[in-house]
């Protein structure tokens, strides 16, 4: 992990390059807030880029966990279901860990199908479930997947690899002078924060381009944009990490 406190230093080190009197204007609690956002954006620009560019998948596999298995319930005669853990943030692989009388337990593939085309896909002879082609339908809902099987085999677990949920970052341990207490702030949600956060990923230098993203979006609220292109153009962020 990443200090959170080297990522308050960078952002009040660039605000200062173009003018320190807004640093005054900024607490512990506005950095903890343009810091965390600005951790969102680029966390969900990077999965969406990830899976077509191998960088960006570079940049935050420290994120993914692998071949995680998760027990299955049974949802109707024809499917199973299984809950997500309360982690995910994107799934990037899933498959069916299953069997058949006289066979082999074998790695059933699963292919997302919408709504819509349900009824007819699991009915297709082509996207139908298939023990012999390890290929079957899954549906998402709320809190997890519908996988089906159609009676044609057993599925005994479902394997998943996935993108965790970015976590904020918080450093309440700055405040030296606080109206509530010291080493502690109300958040934009009215929560009480105590408790110290850092930066999840340490190998990249992904973290500074978190601060200097955060540090350009507290120009920007500030009305300065000049400032915030200055910024923007000068720590590089035109590489199109945010798109």
């Amino acid at each position: 992990m990443i200090s959170g406190t080297r990522l308050h230093e960078t952002v009040r080190r660039d605000i200062n390059r173009i003018n320190s009197e807004y640093l005054k204007a900024v607490s512990v609690a506005d950095v903890d807030g343009f810091l965390t956002e600005s951790w969102f954006t680029i966390y969900e620009n990077l999965v969406q880029k990830s899976e077509v560019n191998s960088l960006a998948d570079d940049r935050i596999k420290q994120k993914v966990l692998r071949s995680i298995p998760i027990k299955i319930s049974k949802y109707d005669k024809d499917t199973v279901k299984i809950k997500y853990p309360k982690d995910t943030y994107r799934v990037i692989r899933r498959y069916a860990k299953a069997c058949r009388e006289g066979c082999d337990s074998r790695n059933i593939q699963i292919h997302i199908t919408q709504t819509s085309d349900l009824n007819e896909s699991v009915k297709d002879t082509y996207w139908e479930p298939s023990f012999e082609w390890e290929e079957t339908l899954g549906i998402q809902d709320k809190d997890g997947l519908i996988v089906y099987h159609n009676c044609k085999f057993d599925i005994n677990e479902v394997v998943i690899d996935y993108y965790t949920k970015p976590k904020p970052i918080r450093c309440p341990q700055l405040i030296k002078t606080s109206g509530y207490k010291l080493g502690a702030y109300i958040d934009s949600n009215g929560d009480q924060v105590t408790t110290s956060s850092d930066f999840e990923i340490d190998s990249t230098d992904l973290w500074l381009k978190v601060s200097h993203y955060a540090a350009a979006k507290i120009l920007m609220s500030m009305g300065d944009l000049q400032g915030y292109e200055s910024l923007m153009k000068s720590v590089e962020l035109d590489e199109r990490i945010l798109l």
